[in-house]
């Protein structure tokens, strides 16, 4: 069974203001007897609402997506995909319980989700693959990498590093 609910939280850590997915896709199967077994949701945002400081072992909103579906369907097993979001992280953020109503958001949509119509899938899925030659640039030279070197920054250090690979006789 297939269907697409909505979320809310994720937000645009590059561009106030730009582009997020807010999307929701939910994949479910039922079992022989017409219950609930298995569900893949997806939304598309990092599972960073917890800062660095917060030195436990924790899910995140993902973890209590799944925790909360898994409570209101007894049976049920929840793969939760965070998809697409390179750029979204979620907001608020930086507390335990912001990942918890992330995850109540989640699991309330998917709730309304699995009490309503969805559409039936009647064919098994199917992947593909298909592989492709992607050729690549040229390295830098060494007097790039020195150039470089004197960077601040990301850029600086990167080179930093190449350079002493190099030295130590190392294939970049």
């Amino acid at each position: 069974w297939w269907g697409q609910g909505r979320a809310g939280f994720a937000r645009n850590r590059r561009t106030p203001g730009g582009p997020v997915d807010h999307d929701l896709p939910i994949l479910a199967a039922r079992g022989t007897n017409g219950t609930w077994r298995a569900l893949f949701v997806n939304y598309a945002c990092h599972c960073t609402t917890l800062g660095g400081d917060f030195n436990r072992h924790c899910g995140d909103w993902a973890g209590y997506a799944q925790e909360y579906v898994e409570q209101e369907f007894p049976g049920m097993r929840t793969l939760v995909g965070i998809g697409c979001g390179a750029d979204s992280d979620p907001q608020p953020r930086n507390a335990l319980q912001p990942a918890r109503d992330h995850g109540r958001e989640i699991a309330s949509a998917v709730s309304r989700l699995l009490k309503s119509p969805l559409t039936r899938i009647h064919a098994l899925p199917r992947g593909g693959l298909e592989r492709f030659p992607l050729a690549f640039d040229a390295l830098p030279s060494r007097a790039d990498w020195e150039k470089r070197a004197s960077q601040q920054g990301i850029v600086g250090y990167h080179a930093r590093l190449n350079l002493g690979r190099l030295e130590r006789g190392e294939a970049l």
